[in-house]
């Protein structure tokens, strides 16, 4: 049996499903198994600290519960850590959707810093830390970085024009990377669902693009 994962940002994922289960109608029960975790320091994880390297390790360790993921379906903060999995472990991702996704680990500093209006010395300091913490400098956090190694057989990219988390360009780019390895890359710009991305058409479309990977599988 096949399965999928479901990874979300900040807010909890399996609270959001608990919205939107009664909604997924098509997903075939008997050809896959969907998971839904929240990552350290997300939704109602026990944890009070979250980063990408340890969203990966999460990954990781669910792998190792669960065993082989086809699917990963990541929203913001999630997908990109599933893109950066995907590239430091060399994961072969067979289908990835990409929701409402940043584009690097800049947007993080930027809107971390606007927000507690961090001093040029702190935010120096930060840089140093998360090199000396990740093993890589900040620029290294990309979709340009993740995409020249990242090739899942069939992507599904959301993104709504109106969301101020994270620019709609973001994954105009990720789909521009991508496409030049594949053509089977599909970008979807909506309007008005902002950041989270709540709206029927979008789990219908999840739906649609998963179903049509187990069925040309």
């Amino acid at each position: 049996m096949r399965s999928a994962a479901l990874t979300s940002s900040f807010s909890s994922i399996s609270k959001a499903l608990d919205n939107s289960v009664a909604q997924i109608e098509h997903f075939d029960k008997k050809q896959y198994t969907l998971i839904a975790f929240d990552a350290p320091g997300h939704g109602n994880s026990e944890s009070k600290i979250g980063n990408i390297p340890l969203f990966e390790k999460s990954i990781e360790t669910l792998i190792d519960h669960v065993g082989e993921i086809d699917h990963f379906v990541g929203h913001s903060i999630g997908s990109f850590a599933c893109a950066s999995f995907a590239f430091h472990s060399q994961y072969p991702m067979k289908s990835f959707t990409s929701l409402a996704t940043p584009f690097d680990a800049h947007e993080f500093f930027y809107q971390f810093n606007d927000q507690l209006k961090t001093s040029k010395r702190l935010q120096k300091h930060m840089k140093t830390y998360f090199k000396k913490y990740t093993g890589h400098p900040v620029e290294h956090y990309s979709l340009e970085t993740f995409s020249k190694t990242m090739n899942p057989a069939r992507t599904l990219i959301i993104h709504d024009k109106q969301d101020k988390s994270t620019s709609h360009k973001s994954s105009q780019r990720l789909f521009e990377l991508l496409k030049t390895k594949n053509s089977n890359v599909e970008l979807t710009l909506t309007e008005g669902l902002k950041h989270n991305l709540r709206g029927e058409n979008v789990v219908e479309a999840v739906e649609t693009f998963v179903n049509k990977t187990i069925i040309n599988a």
